[in-house]
């Protein structure tokens, strides 16, 4: 719809040209040229001329677009201001162009019937015209404390005034739930405080215009809101050319707010028809590079309709930010984006669209939180993995994000890890262990020997189910229980199935009461209806009988099952009527009961309560220590986030032990941690990197920046880092998990006489020389002199050092010098002690 927003355009352009001509000529068109409607003036008429202010006058339009008179009133303005030129009047008789404010007609002034705030609200509205923030915030402020003008008024002034500028506060409150929470404004709150929640607010949209924001928020607030739990998301490529082209549609797109999609030759159709009104379209502009998130309002496919290459997806902008995405996404052109979707990913990580995200956390399902089926976290040790481990399992199963919990556990560690062991309680999180023994028997199934209960020298066999077949099959338990059951009902099948059930109960002379909301005594049903619908009569009704159609029941019944129908007013009458509903609602209604507890006892029997979907997570500890094909067999093909159970390529394989058939649900993630000083990452199973996402995880200075006894750690890190990258790789640096719990010089000791030195030795292989240039020679590894009676012979090679560790009681090891002495200007990187200490350079820093 090019035209969606042309209100705002010509809103600006009447404001504009308001401001221009000046307060005399607004007078006049206002009581002259400006054709109101109705049997009587407007208020704003029913005064003195300096009554006639500009904001006024907008807000009293603004009524108008409510009232029959809304065409004769726009068109008569439109001429009056000669707008033509400027900006095109939006079609009066359509009510989906014109979204904005509109007040009651005794609330459309801005002053209490006196002219003494005339030259006030003209001076603001002058300054609200502009292109410019050039509000006088006292000017604002005085207007406010006008009787009758209170926050939510004034912001529709200014928002009618210049659309492009301001935003109306009534919409606020959806974003309550948002990290950057919009506060309520008191009726005495300054400017700022009204710029800061505007700026608060357009901080969730990024790009996109003040009128864009208040579309969204004004539907969002209407029948319980316009992105919903059963909103979809889809994903669209502004490249529509599939020969090579590389064309980028999207100024098209954002023009037309629509999108639209073409097919490649030999492919299947997308069916396009199943976007609906609420969904949520990503567009972007081949696989890594996003371009807005839009809401769909219209399809031009839906309902069988066919409009050919013409049709359009029809869509609001909710976020117009340009970037490059963090991971590629789908190839494909159009399709579906699920919540574990690539692009859905791509899109979620990309620091541009999760405005969006944080906008729609408490509207879209926990399922549809961005966190990927199958991820490692790679580091060199002591960087946090196992420790991460923990924020991110229980991060998906309560649907939260993972910086949410990292910093609930920062503040609140205890209670973080008490609710991590109650989810590995319920059985939610599972964790073992890779290693070279480790096998498919242990993983998936195996036959294992058992000793008799009887006789400890018989040995039997029993079949056992390793932790992953365990999990999975717990995940997919309750993934089915979790199903919502009212998707998969037949509505004609089952309203035939009932009326044939009646018909033959009658026929045996059984009774079929209806409770009928405001009855008495219920209305049995006497015969079942063939010809049409099929449907009912009832007796006892006015007129002796009631016949109903099954229509209204085909139509309305899955709206039940939705929850959208929730009482007999929600009935809508088949033809435009002047009551909000069907005039046997309370019939209709009291049928729906009816066929529901067919449904649910008569026909099905009793249905089982639908479960709570749950998410469960398998945390694969060191899963490079294991032989990736031999512990996972024939299931790696599964783990694959297309063939997961429950999306569109699910697939199940036979077990060789047991031969049942398995496969692994959508609702278990794999989380696998791996240290690559043990084993490189590109020595893993190829299998395996081709299906799981990589989460590296470096040293992070930061998290140590502190300084102990005069000791800085973050420095000291740093210093041996670098040094270890150039002598070795960047993959055996040294992790600052190593130094979060040192308090004092006795645990800087402990750590590099335990950790730190082993661990260098184990990089280095016992190479001294290079121990001690990481420790940049600070004197914890010396060199020692040759033996008299070995100097000068063959037994020594010329050049050749040799280098003792300090002795572990040496006190040394508890002074700060030593230390200070890695990070510090006097380290002498490359050189041994010895030859630090004939520079004259002490061990000790000092």
């Amino acid at each position: 719809m090019k035209d969606l927003h042309s209100w705002a355009r010509w809103f600006r352009a009447l404001a504009r040209k308001i401001a221009d001509e000046g307060e005399d000529d607004l007078i006049e068109k206002a009581k002259e040229a400006v054709k109101w409607g109705g049997a009587k003036p407007p208020p704003l008429l029913r005064g003195e001329d300096r009554w006639i202010d500009p904001f006024s006058f907008l807000y009293t339009l603004a009524y108008k677009a409510k009232t029959k008179a809304k065409p004769t009133v726009y068109r008569s303005v439109d001429r009056a201001f000669a707008l033509r030129e400027e900006a095109a009047l939006p079609d009066p008789t359509n009510d989906d162009l014109w979204v904005f404010p509109m007040p009651v007609a005794m609330n459309a002034l801005f002053h209490p019937g006196t002219t003494k705030h005339f030259s006030l609200l003209w001076r603001l509205f002058r300054q609200a015209t502009g292109d410019e923030d050039s509000i006088v915030a006292a000017d604002y402020e005085e207007i406010l404390a006008i009787r009758g003008v209170a926050p939510t008024k004034l912001s529709h002034g200014l928002f009618l005034s210049n659309p492009y500028r301001f935003l109306p506060v009534d919409g606020f409150a959806l974003l309550a739930d948002a990290p950057a929470h919009v506060p309520a404004l008191a009726n005495d709150h300054p400017y700022t405080d009204y710029a800061a929640a505007c700026d608060r607010v357009r901080q969730f949209f990024p790009k996109c215009e003040p009128f864009e924001i208040n579309y969204f928020l004004y539907w969002q607030g209407d029948d319980g809101g316009w992105v919903n739990a059963k909103s979809s998301v889809f994903h669209v490529d502004t490249n529509l050319h599939d020969d090579g082209n590389d064309v980028d549609f999207w100024p098209e797109f954002e023009e037309n707010n629509s999108v639209r999609a073409s097919v490649p030759v030999g492919t299947e159709p997308f069916p396009v028809e199943k976007l609906k009104d609420g969904d949520l379209v990503l567009v972007r502009y081949g696989e890594t590079q996003g371009r807005a998130i839009g809401v769909v309002m219209r399809n031009d496919f839906a309902e069988g309709n066919n409009p050919g290459e013409q049709g359009r997806i029809h869509v609001s902008w909710i976020n117009k930010a340009s970037s490059p995405l963090v991971a590629p996404t789908e190839s494909s052109a159009f399709g579906a984006a699920g919540c574990d979707s690539a692009t859905y990913r791509a899109f979620a990580g990309t620091a541009a669209y999760r405005p969006t995200r944080d906008l729609l956390k408490g509207v879209l399902p926990v399922s549809q939180q961005t966190h990927p089926l199958n991820q490692i976290l790679y580091g060199p040790p002591g960087t946090g993995k196992t420790w991460n481990t923990v924020a991110r399992a229980l991060a998906i199963v309560e649907g939260k994000d993972v910086e949410a919990v990292e910093k609930e556990r920062k503040e609140q560690p205890d209670e973080v890890k008490r609710r991590f062991d109650l989810a590995r309680e319920a059985g939610q999180v599972a964790m073992v262990t890779f290693h070279q023994n480790y096998a498919y028997e242990d993983f998936v199934e195996g036959i294992r020997p058992v000793l008799s209960e009887e006789n400890e020298t018989d040995v039997g066999f029993v079949l056992r189910r390793g932790i992953f077949r365990q999990l999975a099959e717990t995940a997919e338990g309750n993934r089915r229980a979790s199903q919502d059951r009212s998707d998969h009902v037949d509505v004609n099948g089952l309203i035939d199935s009932f009326l044939e059930f009646v018909r033959t109960g009658i026929e045996n002379g059984q009774d079929f009461p209806v409770d009928v909301p405001g009855s008495k005594s219920p209305y049995p049903i006497v015969e079942v209806m063939s010809r049409g619908y099929g449907g009912i009569r009832l007796r006892g009704a006015k007129k002796g009988r009631k016949g109903l159609s099954s229509y209204i029941w085909r139509r309305d019944y899955q709206a039940l099952l939705d929850g959208k129908i929730e009482k007999y007013q929600d009935i809508k009458p088949v033809h435009r009527t002047k009551t909000g509903w069907h005039f046997n609602a309370r019939f209709h209604y009291a049928m729906l009961q009816r066929l529901e507890q067919y449904r649910k006892t008569e026909r099905e029997g009793p249905e089982p309560a639908k479960e709570e979907r749950k998410n469960f997570v398998l945390i694969l500890d060191e899963i490079n220590r294991g032989n990736i094909a031999r512990i996972f067999g024939e299931l790696i093909t599964l783990v694959e986030e297309s063939r997961r159970i429950g999306r569109g390529d699910e697939t199940k394989v036979t077990l060789p032990s047991s031969g049942e058939e398995f496969g692994v649900p959508e609702n278990l993630y794999l989380i696998g941690t791996m240290n690559t000083a043990d084993r490189s990452i590109a020595l893993l199973d190829t299998a395996l990197r081709r299906r799981f996402e990589f989460v590296e995880m470096m040293p992070d200075s930061s998290l140590v920046d502190r300084e102990v006894d005069g000791v800085h750690l973050g420095r000291l890190l740093d210093a041996m880092n670098e040094r270890i990258r150039f002598l070795r790789d960047r993959e055996h640096q040294i992790g600052h998990t190593y130094f979060l719990e040192v308090r004092g010089l006795d645990g800087l000791r402990t750590v590099f006489q335990k950790q730190i030195l082993p661990l260098l030795q184990e990089y280095f292989y016992d190479d001294w020389a290079k121990i001690a240039a990481v420790l940049g020679n600070n004197g914890f590894v010396e060199s020692v002199k040759c033996p008299v009676a070995l100097k000068g012979t063959e037994l020594v090679e010329p050049g050749v050092k040799s280098y003792e560790l300090l002795r572990f009681e040496d006190p040394k090891w508890g002074e700060s010098g030593p230390y200070q002495r890695i990070y510090s200007e006097k380290a002498v990187d490359g050189q041994g002690a010895d030859e630090a200490e004939e520079k004259g350079d002490g061990a000790d820093g000092e």
